[in-house]
């Protein structure tokens, strides 16, 4: 039986200052179970608080952001060891080689030279980017700097790998080739991974399940499996009836959260 690597049960929090009673409520009453080696894409309005369930399962909640109620338990204890959290806006360092980039976990674990950058070329070869090993971030395109973003957070093996709309300032066809290699590199792995998008049509094609959240204070509106074959063919698969119907059965179901 599989375990539980993230659990929010009945978690609510507000942005703000508590002593000034300014405090703006995002999630209220939370409850999310996600399971070892699922792919949860979680939808939902924007500024609905879908990036604070990110930002709580990685631990990055302070005191200082506002307040939190509820429980949030995480698998392994040592958050920063076993969590991965890929952003939007790549954080390629400019100073440093795609190669160096993608090394850079693996140095800060002490990992002798020779191996990680052996891991490093491997990582960049599956996700096509074979032969630019020596460029500086400035002189790659957006999608092949966000695939660099990728790949430095998967090549140090996390357990959980948090994305936070990490393709939603990429153009559709940059868009669609990553979301290709995503849901490759997950068919291999087979991580528990927890994403994050504003795209409905993206969350059926990558998921194993789709969570939809409601408007702020959002909360889990309805938690829906996906169950289409893995591997998959992203182009092919929006041509088949079973997506079509996916799709419109949960379309029907977003547009009542935001009435």
């Amino acid at each position: 039986m599989k375990q539980s690597k993230i659990r929010l049960d009945n978690v609510s929090a507000s942005y703000g200052s508590a002593d000034q009673q300014n405090l703006v409520q995002v999630l209220h009453n939370v409850n999310l179970d996600v399971q070892e080696g699922e792919f949860v894409s979680i939808v939902g309005p924007s500024g609905c608080g879908k990036s604070t369930i990110l930002n709580l399962a990685a631990g990055l909640w302070s005191s200082a952001d506002g307040a939190i109620s509820g429980s949030i338990k995480v698998d392994h204890a040592d958050r920063k060891q076993t969590i991965g959290y890929v952003l939007q806006k790549d954080a390629l360092f400019p100073w440093r080689t795609l190669i160096k980039n993608v090394e850079y976990p693996l140095e800060i674990t002490g990992l002798p030279r020779k191996q990680r950058e052996e891991i490093a070329r491997e990582w960049i070869d599956r996700v096509g980017l074979a032969g630019f090993e020596d460029r500086y971030p400035y002189q790659l395109s957006g999608g092949m700097r966000q695939r660099a973003n990728i790949i430095r957070v998967l090549a140090y093996d996390p357990e959980i790998v948090l994305m936070d709309e990490p393709l939603g300032a990429l153009d559709a066809h940059t868009r669609m080739v990553l979301q290709q290699q995503i849901s490759d590199l997950w068919s291999a792995s087979r991580k528990t991974v927890v994403f994050v998008t504003h795209d409905l049509e993206e969350a059926i094609l990558l998921s194993t399940r789709v969570v939809l959240m409601t408007k702020r204070p959002a909360t889990v509106s309805a938690s829906r499996t996906i169950d289409l074959p893995y591997p998959r063919t992203v182009m092919n698969l929006k041509l088949t009836p079973e997506f079509r119907n996916l799709y419109e059965n949960l379309w029907h179901e977003f547009c009542d959260l935001l009435r």
